[in-house]
């Protein structure tokens, strides 16, 4: 594949989310109506973990899966002993909920991240 098609493809993929959230409201409004408890960082964040994937192994020649993994598991880990610490009742609902609005603001920061430098990467090698 020529680079300038290449490029194109990955600008493409990384325009993605930025499209996908210009809609929320439409998109919400219509999960709502079908009575889906979900929202639109909910669907962006399995978009995003696959695409930092792709991303780091295009930038960087090695996947940033197992650090995004590690990064969770250590902010839950901080959420819980912030809740143990505060003496806050644990809900599972609640924190799991809170725990995946944290992984969309991870993934998402990466996803950036990530993207930028296969972008940079495919311009320039």
């Amino acid at each position: 594949m020529n680079t300038v098609a290449y490029f194109i493809a990955l600008l493409l993929l990384f325009i993605i989310p930025f499209v996908v959230i210009c809609f929320n409201q439409y998109i919400n409004r219509q999960f709502k109506q079908v009575n889906l408890p979900i929202k639109t960082p909910d669907i962006l964040t399995i978009y995003q973990i696959f695409a930092i994937h792709w991303f780091s192994q295009i930038a960087f020649g090695r996947t940033w899966l197992v650090f995004l993994a590690l990064l969770l598991a250590i902010a839950g880990l901080g959420m819980v002993v912030y809740y143990l610490s505060k003496d806050i009742a644990i809900y599972y609902g609640r924190f799991f909920r809170i725990w995946w609005r944290l992984t969309f603001l991870v993934t998402f920061v990466l996803y950036l991240i990530s993207g930028l430098a296969a972008l940079y990467q495919v311009l320039a090698g």
